[in-house]
């Protein structure tokens, strides 16, 4: 099995491979058992806010079972969701993780959002569906960063909610500055490459 804190702790950590066949063998003990509590939460609020807002000109029982439908999926896939992001965190190689967590799953999950709400009849919610995956690609990353970092872990590796909370705003503020400092090395080390190349 996939052993979060020891991989934390800066024992030999698993390859994206190894841990998706942990996943995959014992499903109940990786999804069930470590389903991710935090990582639910945070989801029905942000999810829960967007659709609130994109839909509070249609009548209030369509509001409401588009909210009903959203919290719902929310609640089961996020949380299962946060158990998959954190089994992933501490594999290498790190983009191959980060990219299964961040793009490729969004996007599967976004499909069957859409199913669940087309399901249900709720089938003019483009934008509405647009817009949440965007944002599941952003708290995709988010919290494969935070969980990185240690943040919003459940189980054995996990910390109290209060104590990740009191750690978000420091966080939140490396995240922001993450992504434009990544391209810039980028930036910067294509130019010093060319550089050499041309000197030489």
């Amino acid at each position: 099995m996939v052993f979060i804190g020891d991989s934390a702790n800066g024992s030999s950590q698993p390859t994206v491979g190894s841990a998706l066949i942990q996943l995959a063998l014992h499903p109940i003990h990786s999804f069930l058992g470590n389903w991710n509590w935090k990582a639910a939460l945070f989801s029905v609020l942000n999810r829960g806010t967007i659709f609130l807002i994109l839909m509070v000109k249609r009548g209030t029982v369509e509001i409401s079972v588009a909210l009903i439908v959203e919290a719902t999926f929310s609640v089961a896939a996020s949380g299962v969701y946060g158990a998959f992001t954190q089994a992933m965190c501490f594999t290498r190689p790190r983009w191959l993780a980060r990219f299964i967590v961040g793009f490729f799953l969004p996007a599967v999950m976004l499909g069957l959002d859409y199913l669940a709400h087309y399901y249900t009849g709720m089938q003019h919610m483009r934008l509405s569906l647009v817009l949440t995956g965007l944002l599941s690609v952003l708290s995709s990353l988010f919290s494969f960063y935070v969980m990185e970092h240690g943040a919003l872990l459940v189980g054995s590796a996990g910390a109290p909610l209060v104590r990740d909370l009191k750690r978000m705003p420091v966080l939140i503020a490396k995240f922001v500055v993450a992504g434009p400092r990544c391209m810039w090395n980028y930036v910067a080390g294509s130019a010093r490459r060319k550089g050499l190349e041309i000197a030489a």
